[in-house]
């Protein structure tokens, strides 16, 4: 009769294993799964946090050092609409470098008419990545990164 107890008490945790391990969540690492890649979930308040220049093998160079400090706070707001405005915020250019536009998504490519261009290299709807290869001669590489106000 133990035998039978001590068996069934087995069987018991063994299925309550079972079903516990099956109603965990499934973990999923791939942000793009949890922030699609398209025009609303792009749209919002960005600025700019690091600009890097890189030509093939030589070091990875910052960019930001060669912008004035009025335009490092500037902030970009791309509208859901198809819409950007560029506002120089914090310590302002003068001239100030307000501007507005038009701007698209073409699968990972994103375009406007001047400020923001490029081809998407990471999105996880906090940070936004985009580079432009060939800027100044074959082969160079210039990442910008957004990061969302």
């Amino acid at each position: 009769m133990r035998k039978t107890i001590y068996q069934t008490i087995k069987a018991f945790l063994l299925v309550c294993l079972v079903i516990l391990g099956a109603c965990q969540k499934e973990k999923n690492n791939s942000p793009a799964n949890n922030c699609p890649m398209n025009i609303s979930t792009l749209a919002g308040n960005y600025s700019i946090t690091s600009i890097k220049y890189k030509v093939n093998e030589a070091p990875e160079q910052d960019y930001m050092q060669f912008m004035d400090a009025c335009e490092r706070d500037d902030i970009i707001f791309l509208s859901a609409n198809g819409t950007y405005n560029h506002m120089d915020k914090g310590k302002v250019c003068s001239p100030d470098g307000n501007e507005t536009g038009i701007w698209s998504l073409n699968g990972n490519k994103i375009t406007s008419d001047d400020y923001i261009n490029g081809t998407i290299e990471k999105f996880d709807c906090k940070v936004l990545v985009i580079y432009i290869p060939d800027i100044f001669v074959p082969g160079d590489r210039m990442t910008f990164v957004f990061t969302r106000e």
